[in-house]
């Protein structure tokens, strides 16, 4: 038997889901999808932690200064989710057969 762990919304009873597309830090959780696994409990209070953080994005501008020959902007910007509360998540093992 191996165990894994899945992050669960205790309020929801949802589970966060397998990212597809953005990636993690934009789903929500959710009751019908397949949940998130991850191998250690490590991995777990990681991915829970930037998911707390709120959906993030890039978008990166860069200029070209003809005197210099560098790229001199890049702009990272992050996008919070004041919803998400720690303590309304659990990190719950998960037996798989």
């Amino acid at each position: 038997m191996t165990t894994f762990y899945a992050i669960r919304h205790k309020p929801s009873g949802g589970y966060i889901p397998v990212a597809r597309g953005r990636g993690a830090t934009w789903v929500e959780p959710s009751t019908t999808k397949p949940p998130r696994l991850f191998e250690t409990l490590h991995d777990a209070q990681v991915a829970l932690t930037w998911w707390l953080k709120g959906g993030a994005y890039n978008r990166f501008e860069r200029r070209w200064d003809p005197t210099s020959g560098a790229d001199d902007v890049i702009i990272l910007q992050v996008k919070v989710k004041a919803h998400r509360i720690p303590a309304d998540m659990q990190l719950v093992p998960i037996e798989v057969l």
